[in-house]
């Protein structure tokens, strides 16, 4: 291979130490043609010349960069490429429309999601009431579109709802939700009423106890599935769903949940307990998920919507959960999505589950989950990353190769030009590396067809492990499978770490929503039960639907009235309803 001409290019190559230190920033994983390896150029790297057709690179000690050192632009190739701006859709800060969330409850509330699920469990309730004794003062469907509105805003207890639309910040509010004008007389001649025309707690707590938390749970998970299939259909929000992300919260509880004894499985509190169903994490994990209560693992894409999750106590098995939300992804939104297209999926190093791997390619997922936290100035996550370093799993039938801990795959000499492939076969993602090497030959790699060993030739004590890599046989389980192994979204890539920072950016803005608008995660409630914690959960998540559907509405209305020339498009014009639908009416169905 020639060498090149420009003098800059006989620069001597950056020493190992700098090498790994410029490897996150600097590495990209660029997508091959078969043309590409046979155009007539000789890509390599440290060094030698590069194409501007393919760019290869190594793993972390063989860094590929080009012969002045300069900076690669990312490659996605067949992976999606992540937009250049995205707008959560149901934040405050990006909405341009005079909306409030008393009018988009009053507009779900006469939608057919809403109608044939919570309205058709509130009749079912209203119509089951004593025909004897006094009629109730206002219709369950009313008292559930107030508690739903509570969830919107982030309310901890009705009392905070009933006085926010007892004042005057709220009248715009009460107005869409109770009717404009909605007053109620006093049933008896001494009652003074302080806030008329809004459910008192007496009343709410009437309509809690007959309408029951498992049975507002069950319409409530309904309406969750008829919202999320209905953003499906929105070709924006349809978009987003290339990029999908999972994490798993905390949802602590004031009460005082079991503790276990981990040897001998005997309650350790079992006088004080008063939330039988949570779970207790004590001090042997960080201090950020210590605690007791519940926990839930949503999926959630890059508009920080979510599409599915799973619920349980604090102490669930995240990778569990994990496998359970994305089974329900796959059989009730995944199938409205259109044909198959490759997607990324990223989470943190605790969802490092080979059946989570293995049922993400058969959705046209590709997972970016390494074995190794990227958590920074953390003394045992600093120990694994190095260890990972020096582990070298050797290849079965490919001498010149090997692979480290990450599984990067790497060759003897160090001039290794490592390239992916991502396929879709029907709606299977097929995933490999491919490596070449004028010293130590040609590799391909693909995912799913080796396994992880003991390597009897090497000593226990010996710093690069002892496991090495061979392929599956007949007969093989399936979790013995190294799903990572062949995977090109590995620890020093700069495609996976670009896809881990998009996970902060935006994962954690859906978890910020929670803690600080809906009061769902990290802030305790008063939960008893799963179904309590299950159901505030589920409410937050259908807001979150039910808000960006309401502003796609609007946003779609002021467009018509722009072409129409009805009206001004400034973002203030709405053609919906901001009231509720009978203007104050009774809302009771007939008995």
């Amino acid at each position: 291979m020639p060498h090149p001409t420009n003098p800059k290019s006989q620069q001597t190559t950056p020493s190992l130490a700098s090498a790994r230190e410029d490897a996150q920033h600097e590495q990209a994983l660029p997508d091959v043609s078969a043309d590409a390896a046979t155009n007539g150029h000789s890509p390599a790297t440290n060094g030698k010349p590069l194409t501007g057709e393919e760019q290869p690179v190594s793993a972390k000690p063989q860094v590929a960069l080009d012969a002045v050192g300069r900076k690669r632009r990312k490659r996605y190739g067949t992976l999606p490429t992540p937009p250049s701006e995205v707008k959560v859709p149901y934040a405050k800060r990006h909405d341009n429309h005079d909306t409030d969330e008393g009018e988009a409850i009053a507009w779900l509330t006469t939608q057919r999601e809403w109608a044939e699920t919570i309205g058709a469990e509130c009749d079912a309730v209203w119509n089951a009431r004593p025909p004897k004794g006094p009629c109730g003062s206002y219709p369950t469907r009313e008292l559930e579109a107030v508690l739903f509105f509570a969830s919107m805003c982030g309310f901890r207890t009705y009392r905070a709802a009933r006085n926010f639309l007892a004042s005057d910040r709220g009248q715009r509010a009460c107005a869409a939700l109770l009717g404009v004008g909605r007053t109620r007389q006093a049933r008896y001649a001494k009652e003074q009423l302080l806030s008329p025309g809004i459910p008192s707690e007496a009343t709410m707590s009437r309509h809690r106890r007959n309408f029951p938390d498992e049975r507002r749970l069950r319409a409530y998970r309904a309406y969750f599935d008829r919202l999320r299939k209905r953003s499906a259909q929105d070709p924006l929000l349809r978009e987003g769903l290339r990029h999908l992300y999972i994490d798993g919260s905390g949802q602590p509880t004031s009460l005082t949940c079991p503790k276990y004894d981990l040897v001998t499985g005997e309650i350790l509190n079992a006088g004080a307990i008063t939330c039988p169903e949570g779970g207790f994490i004590g001090r042997d994990a960080p201090e950020a998920k210590r605690g007791m209560g519940f926990g839930v693992v949503p999926l959630t894409c890059i508009n920080a919507l979510p599409w599915a999750y799973d619920h349980g106590p604090i102490n669930l098995s995240e990778g569990e959960s994990a496998m359970r939300a994305l089974e329900d992804f796959a059989a009730n939104v995944l199938p409205l999505l259109g044909d198959p297209q490759l997607r990324v999926l990223s989470a943190d190093s605790g969802f490092q589950k080979t059946a989570l791997r293995a049922l993400v390619r058969t959705m046209s997922i590709v997972e970016n989950i390494s074995s190794v936290s990227h958590t920074i100035h953390r003394a045992s996550t600093d120990r694994e990353r190095e260890s990972a370093d020096r582990r070298q799993l050797d290849i079965g039938g490919y001498d010149n190769w090997f692979a480290n801990g990450h599984r990067e795959l790497q060759c003897r000499c160090g001039h290794a030009e490592i390239c992916r492939r991502i396929t879709l076969q029907g709606k299977r993602a097929v995933v490999r590396v491919e490596g070449r090497c004028g010293t130590c030959g040609n590799v391909t790699i693909t995912s799913g067809l080796w396994k992880t060993v003991r390597d009897t030739t090497r000593p226990t004590a010996d710093p690069r492990g002892t496991l090495k890599l061979v392929r599956v046989q007949n007969g093989d389980p399936d979790d013995v499978i190294d799903w990572a192994f062949g995977n090109p979204l590995t620890f020093y890539v700069l495609l996976a770490i670009e896809y881990g920072r998009m996970r902060f950016a935006y994962g954690e803005g859906f978890n910020g929503a929670c803690v600080s608008r809906f009061k769902l995660l990290k802030t305790k409630g008063y939960y008893r039960t799963k179904a309590q914690a299950e159901l505030h959960a589920v409410t937050v998540f259908c807001a979150m639907h039910g808000l960006t559907q309401y502003r796609r509405e609007l946003e779609r209305a002021a467009a018509a009235a722009a072409v129409n020339g009805s009206a001004k498009a400034n973002g203030n014009v709405c053609a919906l309803p901001t009231a509720s639908p009978t203007g104050g009416a009774d809302l009771r169905p007939a008995a």
